[in-house]
């Protein structure tokens, strides 16, 4: 934390989630994005002044997780009445908000212990809701249909809580940490990030849409789609281990091409989809998004990003200039760091 700013002040503040590791690149975005100085940090985790939003900042970053807006901090330790300040501060906020909310508790770090002990924060919250509003506390439901969605962020020292309507959030899911159901038959882990990938685009592939899969090699993101029954080409010189697919909905053309050269065949232009998944720089994938958005080849995309070790922010700069320039004409598209990329961002979009 910084010397002059106590973070158990009234002050509102944005708390803003990132990959553990990734705290600097998060902190370079926000200054270009406008953003004062931070004010405090953690693993994970980065505090910024609460400027009012649609101000200053506008807009989610790439490697901006989940975000907690107009914020307040609380101890943690003992963390019952960490807990306790909390409701008692969104019982007051909750009042004077009509419909109903959800809880999330999740700490930066969803693997470990902290989140264990966020939801013991949260049992506390709900307890002291209770006892403190009970009109409040009975307003309380699933995610679907509620407007107001609080917030509990137990980091190392304090608990973190905001109460904010579903559209300020970066993500719908707990601290950004989007939990794909664990299917053994993927070929590979990549399968995560595709799943992933297409709930953040909220545009599910239907049965017999054209994919393009570069490459696709050892084929998790081809069997994502596979089993939704698309038609996939998979472009990798290297092998597919996608086991049973005589068992799958869908069908599968494997071409062993270079996928950053590859054409595809009239009969399978214009794809419904492009996916990549390839090792190549920030520039070579600008480079083929490019090509295939100006021959008008797709009309949803799906790429990952690979982040040199320096100074990634900087290095996606022409390619979020490149989508700033089509954005309201040509297509849509949304580039963000999600849960399960490593040293990567993800592109996703469609044409419009």
């Amino acid at each position: 934390m910084t010397n002059s700013w106590n973070p158990l002040s009234e002050e509102a503040v944005r708390v803003m989630i990132c990959r553990r590791g990734m705290e600097d690149d998060l902190l370079e975005e926000a200054a270009r994005a406008g953003w004062p100085a931070c004010l405090g940090r953690g693993e994970g985790w980065l505090v910024l002044p609460g400027v009012p939003v649609g101000t200053v900042g506008k807009g989610f970053l790439v490697f901006e997780r989940q975000r907690m807006d107009q914020a307040r901090g609380f101890a943690s330790r003992p963390l019952g009445e960490g807990a306790r300040q909390a409701a008692a501060w969104a019982a007051e906020r909750l009042d004077s908000q009509a419909g109903g909310w959800t809880l999330q508790a999740f700490a930066p770090d969803p693997a470990g212990k902290g989140a264990g002990q966020a939801q013991a924060a949260a049992r506390r919250w709900r307890e002291e809701l209770a006892r403190r509003s009970p009109n409040v506390a009975a307003r309380e439901s699933g995610p679907g249909g509620t407007p107001w969605v609080v917030q509990l962020c137990l980091t190392e020292e304090h608990l973190w809580c905001s109460v904010n309507r579903w559209e300020q959030l970066a993500s719908t899911h707990p601290g950004g940490a989007y939990q794909a159901p664990h299917d053994p038959a993927a070929p590979s882990r990549s399968y995560l990030k595709m799943e992933e990938a297409l709930d953040l685009l909220a545009d599910p592939p239907r049965h017999g849409q054209k994919v393009v899969d570069l490459g696709a090699a050892p084929g998790g993101w081809s069997y994502a789609f596979l089993k939704r029954g698309c038609r996939v080409l998979a472009v990798d010189r290297g092998p597919l281990k996608i086991s049973g697919i005589d068992q799958l909905p869908g069908q599968l053309t494997h071409l062993r091409e270079d996928g950053l050269t590859f054409t595809p065949p009239k009969g399978w232009l214009p794809a419904d989809w492009l996916v990549s998944d390839m090792l190549v720089a920030p520039g070579q994938a600008l480079g083929l998004f490019r090509r295939w958005v100006e021959e008008r080849r797709m009309k949803r995309f799906v790429i990952n990003v690979k982040l040199p070790q320096k100074h990634p922010a900087a290095a996606l700069m022409p390619l979020e200039a490149y989508l700033a320039k089509l954005s309201g004409r040509r297509a849509f598209g949304r580039l963000r760091q999600l849960y399960h990329d490593r040293r990567e961002v993800t592109l996703v979009g469609r044409l419009e």
